[in-house]
């Protein structure tokens, strides 16, 4: 759900394959694969359960989109996430996309999650936040432990609108999702490549996909100081470098992914002249707005 078909066996050797590598963070949802990828998980940590930290979501209650923020509507599906994920307890919880609004006139969800971590059901809560200016109203207005947001070498919103130094000084988490946009940042896709009709990918014009092709090619100097590492690793790294992420989501659906990307945790950081090189190639590349 999202990227086209997947395979199961190829799906759990990714799994495994992360684990004995060390990652010891995994993210999911309720939505993706409407509930199979929490099973995946569960098949995969049936043993070790104590030894991985497990994110699910929770807010859309269909495929067609449809959201239920209601203190009764997190706990169903609550409820569904811990029997799918075969556990008494989800690491850490977050509220999948909701608006403004929504959390504005839902007076009792903030109590249910607090109730929910009480009792134990969860150890913490967040949001996953569908804008980086979403995300930094609720960083102001609430008190999330963590919020998840996009960021990656084309799509630098959270830094400049202040969420990640708002978050460092309210000590809220920051995870990373997309730090490879979709796979454009990894240098094997092109503008005339074809996805499956499941895949999002697909709705990409050919515009948007030469400035991904153009900005993985413009990058490449400001990486030199890392002469063997792949874009993808150079774009987890790049995400990486700064202080207030926690931690960063790259999806791997293999295990040659899981390498890949697992190795950028070894390269150095970039420091701030590259980060600086990084934006203003971001500002040539990306002048029209980010992706």
């Amino acid at each position: 759900m999202g990227y086209g078909p997947t395979n199961d066996e190829e799906s759990l050797a990714a799994l495994t394959n992360a684990r004995a590598r060390g990652c010891t963070v995994f993210d999911t949802s309720n939505l993706y694969g409407w509930g199979h990828a929490e099973e995946l998980l569960a098949q995969a940590f049936a043993g070790c359960r104590q030894d991985v930290v497990l994110a699910t979501k929770a807010g859309y209650v269909d495929q067609d989109g449809r959201q239920d923020f209601s203190p009764d509507a997190i706990r169903r599906s609550m409820d569904g996430s811990l029997r799918r994920l075969r556990t008494d307890y989800v690491d850490l919880l977050q509220l999948h996309n909701p608006s403004q609004e929504v959390l504005e006139g839902n007076d009792g969800l903030f109590a249910a999650l607090e109730m929910m971590r009480h009792e134990g059901t969860i150890r913490a809560f967040g949001i996953s936040a569908a804008s980086p200016d979403d995300a930094l109203l609720f960083a102001t207005r609430y008190h999330p432990q963590s919020l998840q947001v996009n960021f990656n070498l084309g799509d630098l919103r959270a830094l400049h609108n202040g969420l990640f130094q708002t978050c460092r000084a309210r000590d809220i988490g920051v995870i990373v999702r997309s730090p490879l946009a979709a796979g454009f940042l990894t240098g094997r896709l092109g503008v005339s490549d074809t996805f499956a009709a499941t895949d999002h990918r697909q709705r990409y014009d050919a515009q948007m996909r030469a400035r991904w092709v153009e900005a993985v090619r413009r990058l490449r100097p400001v990486f030199d100081d890392a002469p063997h590492a792949t874009p993808a690793q150079n774009a987890i790294r790049f995400v990486l470098s700064f202080e207030a992420v926690s931690m960063v989501i790259p999806g791997m659906f293999c295990v040659s992914d899981v390498r890949e990307d697992l190795g950028a945790a070894s390269l150095p950081r970039l420091d701030a002249i590259r980060r600086q090189a990084v934006e203003a190639i971001y500002e040539q590349v990306f002048s029209q707005g980010a992706a």
